[in-house]
């Protein structure tokens, strides 16, 4: 018998080829949702990061947008359901900025705050992140959005919060 003269020969390859192609083609239908973001910071995170680096002056490593779960973590005693309903929140968030020391020893999160933060959601956000670092002593310092940064300024500011690593002296300029 000639399989190839019968007509359903023919329509089981299609049949074949039409589900190799569902096949293949399922991953790239998925995944087309996707976009590459333009860059990582927002053009006033972009400002703020350059002043930052000035007012670190090599004395710290800045990551930046970092995972609020990469900061902090959940006790160990906490298990099962509770542990992955305390994660949740702590995962979907991230901090501007973290500053750590070179064995990667997490210092602080910065967060830069501009006009989003006078919404609602975001205070309860703010607020809810403010409790979580001061349950694990972490500080997490909080920088006005501005135009112009006063780098001596932030160098004081970090000085307040963590003097050993950015001792401050007015009468001697830092380089």
């Amino acid at each position: 018998m000639n399989y190839v003269s019968h007509p359903y020969f023919w329509f089981a390859i299609a049949a074949l080829l039409f589900i190799l192609a569902i096949y293949f083609l399922s991953d790239t239908i998925k995944f087309s949702s996707y976009v590459p973001r333009k860059q990582l910071l927002t053009n006033a995170e972009l400002n703020f990061y350059g002043q930052l680096v000035k007012a670190v002056n090599g004395k710290a490593h800045i990551f930046c947008m970092v995972r609020v779960a990469d900061v902090v973590t959940i006790k160990n005693s906490i298990k099962g359901r509770r542990r992955l309903q305390k994660l949740g929140p702590i995962a979907q968030k991230h901090f501007d900025f973290v500053l750590v020391d070179n064995q990667t020893n997490i210092l602080c999160a910065i967060e830069l705050n501009d006009s989003s933060h006078d919404k609602k959601d975001r205070k309860e956000r703010d607020e809810f992140l403010t409790k979580v670092m001061e349950s694990t002593g972490t500080p997490l310092l909080w920088i006005q959005a501005a135009a112009r940064y006063d780098i001596d300024a932030i160098r004081k500011y970090l000085n307040a919060h963590l003097p050993v690593y950015f001792p401050h002296n007015p009468n001697k300029p830092n380089a």
